[in-house]
């Protein structure tokens, strides 16, 4: 057990992964060191998700943004070795992003080619200040994670053969993969 600032003790590699969509909590629980699903539980409240967070006690908390809280684009990049690639990378965010979003609020990350690809893809995905997600109380620690992000972590170095979405009717946001002939292309909108 590992015990925190504030006097909470925490079970050690245990992650908590948090979809929040209209009135529901959906709560995946996975152990980091042996990369399993331990278990997953649906709340209905804050007070509920607040209780599941006590009990369990994870080392970490990921909550997952909605799609259309977040800006994602996708970009090819040239054939080259690591260091140029994500400079390539930051610079293409930058010309995307216009400078509009302060670096704490942006995600960037280089996918792996597959089989028959050139190029490898460049995810760049930002949270605007201005948009108004609200965040419960219990999550305000948490780390962040768009969705798009997160379908992007299952697909690196593979490609779905049909669309991968997730559509969240509480808020209207979608979230999306899509294969394509230069590799994946994600998108969010509302």
């Amino acid at each position: 057990m590992k015990t925190t600032s504030s006097n909470v003790t925490s079970t050690p590699d245990l992650l908590l992964v948090v979809h929040h969509a209209s009135n529901l909590f959906r709560c995946l629980f996975v152990d980091q060191k042996n990369a399993t699903m331990i278990d997953g539980v649906v709340t209905e409240n804050e007070a509920d998700l607040a209780a599941l967070i006590q009990s369990r006690a994870p080392e970490k908390i990921v909550s997952i943004l909605p799609g259309s809280t977040t800006i994602c684009r996708t970009s090819l990049l040239p054939d080259t070795d690591e260091v140029q690639l994500q400079s390539a990378l930051r610079l293409q965010a930058e010309a995307k992003l216009l400078g509009g979003t302060p670096e704490h609020r942006r995600a960037l990350a280089t996918l792996a080619c597959t089989a028959g690809e050139s190029s490898s893809i460049g995810l760049i995905i930002a949270w605007p200040e201005e948009t108004n997600t609200y965040i419960p109380e219990v999550l305000h620690d948490a780390f962040f994670i768009p969705a798009t992000g997160a379908i992007a972590a299952l697909f690196n170095g593979c490609r779905p053969k049909s669309p991968i979405v997730i559509a969240d009717q509480s808020d209207g946001s979608v979230s999306l993969a899509l294969t394509c002939p230069q590799g994946i292309a994600f998108r969010s909108t509302r």
